[in-house]
């Protein structure tokens, strides 16, 4: 973070100060564990907490200076404002606005974790990155990120995530993004959202953001692609095409899908270059061609997108394929689901040779009134697209299990993680033929516990034959 005076907060929060506004302020926390030497302590107010119970911790821990929303008995300087989360905001907007980075702001129903991945690994070759960090993409955690920036960062990519209207027409408003960027749209939240038209709403709010003639990027054939063209007539449009569609500035053809990768041949413009993506599945060729745009967009030639992506970029828990023993691949799709990202993953699984296949799946998050239709359809799809057994664990997945054994598949059902991992290593002890299991589910579901579980079995089998 930039260094910032108490007294230029007070000003630009139109706060009360109370105390020494010469502070210098070099750190915000709105975590009373995680305070560093001159940080400013946010007391943020949840529908479970309350920031200000926890102000003699961060006095003790280091504290600075504080922002509260209410009078308080404190010999720390403060600041006092009507609402401490959107002060939070203000303060991480005033730091981007200090820093003139360009940014990348992304946003989608599936894959923005991935591409935000592969923007900033393409960008990072060439200028200093900040990238979101993990899941920190909602309206608290889209300030902690800008408040890393210093000025050493040129660039910027910002990931922004939703669960309800109007979260990305703030957070997108804080970022200011040179270029602003929609994956895809899909049933992802749609607790929060009601409908699908309403998620393509809410998700394109990010391009509100962007100052005239700024970047609006999308897939060519989205379903919304014509309603968001209406509403850009200001700004530049770039698009990108899985399918070739020669109106697509950024365009992947003569496709060849591999267990672990895949290679096509990509076109930006009217050049074009053959190249191998350490990835599988055509929606990962779908995420390289987002980031490629984004770069694009940015002013990075063809080749360097081309060489910083065979250079491989992966996020644990997304398809990270990984060989647990002789004859037994274990696909770790764990960091999130919704019905696109499990279709997506299942047609994966199922592009294998002469093994057999089996997906292993915990409950799939926020679909309000659509869960038990949207869980019923992966495990149709699981099964139409010839997976062998059906594991699910939870409270809302063994309705995937109606999709899946009304057409005769090998599936079975638990509310205990003890029981399923007893049931999958009966499977697979029965099996003669090499494995692939695929397990996905929601970060909720924590399912990665499962591909420890199977670690685990597999050593202590080691143990008893030695």
């Amino acid at each position: 973070m930039i260094p910032l005076t108490l007294q230029e907060l007070a000003l630009a929060l139109d706060a009360t100060l109370v105390g020494d506004g010469q502070v210098s302020i070099e750190a915000v926390s709105t975590d009373t564990r995680q305070i560093d030497h001159k940080a400013l302590f946010v007391a943020l107010v949840g529908d479970r907490f309350d920031g200000h119970d926890f102000l003699p911790q961060a006095e003790q821990a280091g504290a600075c200076a504080l922002v509260v929303s209410q009078a308080i008995t404190s010999e720390l300087p403060h600041l006092i404002v009507k609402d401490t989360k959107l002060a939070l905001g203000a303060i991480a907007a005033l730091v981007a606005e200090r820093c003139q980075t360009k940014c990348v702001a992304i946003t989608g129903s599936a894959g923005k974790t991935t591409v935000k991945e592969m923007t900033a690994a393409i960008i990072g070759k060439h200028h200093k990155v900040l990238a979101t960090a993990g899941n920190f993409n909602n309206e608290i955690g889209v300030p902690l990120t800008l408040l890393r920036l210093t000025h050493q960062y040129t660039h910027g990519v910002i990931e922004l995530g939703a669960n309800h209207q109007g979260e990305i027409a703030y957070t997108t408003n804080l970022v200011k993004p040179k270029v602003a960027l929609i994956t895809n749209i899909g049933s992802a939240h749609l607790e929060g959202f009601g409908s699908e038209q309403g998620i393509a709403n809410a998700k394109s709010e990010i391009f509100l953001g962007l100052p005239t003639q700024g970047v609006a990027i999308f897939d060519y054939h989205n379903q919304y692609a014509e309603q968001w063209l209406g509403k850009l007539s200001d700004k530049q449009v770039v698009t990108w095409s899985r399918q070739g569609a020669a109106e697509a500035q950024v365009r992947a053809s003569h496709i060849e899908l591999e267990q672990d990768s895949s290679q096509f041949v990509l076109s930006i413009g009217h050049e074009s270059i053959d190249m191998c993506l350490p990835m599988a599945g055509l929606h990962n060729i779908d995420n390289a061609l987002a980031a490629s745009a984004a770069a694009y967009a940015m002013g990075i030639g063809i080749v360097e997108i081309a060489t910083a992506l065979e250079a491989g970029v992966f996020v644990k828990g997304r398809l990270d394929s990984q060989t647990l023993a002789d004859g037994l691949t274990v696909i770790d799709d764990t960091y999130n689901a919704n019905l696109a990202s499990v279709k997506a993953a299942i047609d994966v699984l199922t592009n294998c040779r002469d093994e057999q296949t089996a997906l292993v799946m915990g409950d799939m998050g926020e679909l309000g009134g659509w869960a038990r239709q949207h869980h019923h359809d992966a495990g149709a799809y699981a099964k139409e697209n010839n997976v062998n057994a059906l594991f699910t664990l939870g409270s809302l997945s063994e309705v995937a299990q109606h999709g899946f054994t009304s057409q005769a598949g090998h599936g079975e059902h638990f509310y205990e993680i003890d029981a399923l991992m007893a049931a999958l290593t009966e499977w697979l002890g029965q099996q003669s033929q090499p494995v692939r299991i695929l397990v996905k589910g929601s970060r909720g579901a924590a399912m990665e516990r499962v591909i420890e579980r199977l670690q685990q079995w597999l050593r202590s089998k080691e143990e008893i034959s030695c």
